[in-house]
C-alpha cells in the first residue's frame, strides 16, 4: 500500500525557485518516501489565507516575500497556525536568525544555496514526524 503523499504549503516569491522545489518535492529520490504534494503561493496574505482553509502537513516558508519580510513572517505564520510545521527556506545565511526561528519554534532553517534533494525532503518529513509525535504526547496528558 502506497503511503499517502503529505501536502507543503511553499510559500515563495522566486517562480523560478518555486517551480524546481516542487519538481523535487513532488517527485523525490529518496528510498521508501514517497512524494509530497506541494501547493505554491506567492505571498504571506494568499499563504495565510490558505493555512486558514486546513488540511497542509507543513509550510516551506521563504522570509523575504512582496507583503512581509523578515523574521515577522515567520511570526504571522505561527500565530496563523501554531500547529502546523513551518520550514524556513531562506536565501539568508544568517546563523543568529537560524537560531532564533528555531528557538522560536521553526523545525528548520534551510539555505536555498545549500541544498540537495535529499536534505530538504529529509527536513520536511522529520518536520512532520515532530508535529505528529507532539500531538500524541499533548492528547496524552
Amino acid at each position: 500500500m502506497q503511503e499517502e503523499r503529505k501536502k507543503v504549503l511553499m510559500v515563495e516569491d522566486d517562480f523560478s525557485i518555486a517551480n524546481i522545489m516542487t519538481d523535487i518535492l513532488e517527485n523525490p529520490s529518496v528510498p521508501g518516501k514517497s512524494g509530497f504534494r506541494v501547493e505554491h503561493v506567492a505571498a504571506l496574505g494568499p499563504g495565510l489565507q490558505r493555512l486558514k482553509a486546513g488540511n497542509i502537513d507543513v509550510v516551506l516558508l521563504d522570509l523575504s516575500l512582496p507583503d512581509s519580510s523578515g523574521f515577522e513572517t515567520f511570526r504571522k505564520v505561527r500565530a496563523s497556525a501554531p500547529e502546523i510545521p513551518v520550514v524556513i527556506l531562506s536565501g539568508l545565511a544568517d546563523e543568529s536568525m537560524a537560531m532564533q526561528a528555531v528557538q522560536e519554534g521553526a523545525q528548520d532553517y534551510l539555505m536555498k544555496g545549500q541544498l540537495d534533494v535529499q536534505s530538504i525532503v529529509r527536513a520536511l518529513h522529520y518536520a512532520i514526524e515532530r508535529a505528529e509525535q507532539q500531538k500524541k504526547l499533548k492528547a496524552m496528558s
